[in-house]
């Protein structure tokens, strides 16, 4: 081999084109990471499963709240709202007396964070039916504060919107927040609470009325208050993988509305 690099050197050789294409595709292949293997079904539970232990194992005195860090915004029940769903999203049973005590704790937290009621109201929606009295209650609570907390945004002069911050009492809004609303007021209404179409015509044309012209949403800014983000809360995805403007999406809602919007039990 080495004989045959010299005698390369000396008369100024050129490796053959299909030679030449033959090692870059060798090389090609070797540094080519080999092709991700998907997931067993068994190694999917077995990794919920442990996901599951692991939350049981951070559950203390029926709740997963850290201690109160001073100065820091207070969002009591939160945790406990997003384990508890977890637990039970990924199947475990609402009898089982680790999560009655997890509902036990919902039931009595009084929060006045839109973060953690929008997260306690999907707990809600998991427990059996026909709900429990108490559990009725805290449902029609739930929706109520929700819908009451919604206001507008007040630099969209004459379009209608409902949009939320982190405080029943806030007035101003950011599109983080306001997600957890509308995602609590939705499972509210799943779990039958009534409430009036006008609130889900606000939501869908302020968010609307928000959304930058690539398809995308801002924190807290819109076309009319800044020029478009460099980092938006909606990314790029597999239907839009260059972040391109999307066409419109169909309205939330039909034209024709009725005064309420409830979920009734077949």
């Amino acid at each position: 081999m080495k004989s045959f690099l010299l005698k390369i050197r000396a008369k100024r050789w050129c490796l053959p084109a299909w030679l030449t294409g033959a090692l870059l595709a060798a090389g090609l292949c070797a540094a080519w990471p080999a092709a991700a293997r998907a997931a067993t079904s068994e190694q999917v539970e077995t990794a919920i499963q442990k996901a599951k232990d692991y939350l049981y194992s951070q559950q203390h005195n029926g709740n997963w709240e850290p201690a109160a860090a001073a100065g820091a915004m207070s969002h009591e029940g939160g945790l406990t709202a997003i384990a508890t769903y977890a637990l039970l999203a990924g199947g475990e049973s609402p009898n089982d007396a680790r999560i009655q005590e997890a509902v036990k704790y919902l039931l009595n937290c009084k929060m006045d964070n839109i973060y953690a009621i929008g997260l306690r109201s999907q707990v809600w929606l998991l427990l059996p039916q026909p709900y429990a009295p108490e559990i009725r209650a805290a449902i029609d609570a739930d929706g109520a504060a929700l819908y009451k907390a919604a206001h507008p945004d007040s630099t969209l002069k004459e379009v209608p919107s409902a949009f939320y911050r982190y405080k029943l009492i806030s007035k101003d809004w950011d599109h983080s927040v306001s997600q957890y609303g509308v995602l609590g007021m939705w499972a509210c209404v799943q779990a039958f609470f009534e409430v009036p179409i006008k609130y889900w015509q606000e939501v869908d044309s302020g968010w609307r009325a928000h959304q930058f012209a690539d398809g995308g949403w801002a924190y807290t800014s819109h076309p009319g208050t800044a020029a478009a983000p460099t980092k938006v809360i909606t990314p790029p995805n597999k239907a839009n993988p260059a972040g391109a403007p999307a066409p419109a999406p169909a309205p939330l809602v039909p034209a024709v509305q009725p005064e309420t919007v409830t979920m009734t039990a077949a």
